[in-house]
């Protein structure tokens, strides 16, 4: 990446939950909601700065309700976002 290139901030959205059919139609997933909103956020915060301190957002979602995550979330990522869950730590289900 040059120094007059926006910098990626790169978000993993570990979505433990998912809408329900009729949300999910109408607002999409997690993953396009943070990223909608994160996305909102820096256009203001970009207003006023240099191509070269500019920020660009790409968040990818993934569904982890089953327990299965990705392995390099680490390594790839500048941010980790984990979404709500219907579960309690508390509650008896596996």
């Amino acid at each position: 990446m040059s120094a007059t290139a926006p910098r990626l901030v790169r978000i993993a959205v570990l979505e433990s939950l998912q809408f329900p059919e009729n949300i999910g139609r109408e607002r999409g997933t997690f993953t396009t909601v943070f990223g909608n909103w994160l996305e909102r956020s820096v256009t203001e915060y970009n207003t006023k700065r240099r191509v070269s301190e500019q920020v660009v957002i790409r968040a990818t979602g993934f569904i982890v309700v089953d327990g299965k995550y990705p392995e390099h979330v680490g390594h790839d990522f500048d941010a980790i976002i984990v979404t709500g869950s219907m579960q309690s730590a508390y509650d008896k289900t596996p």
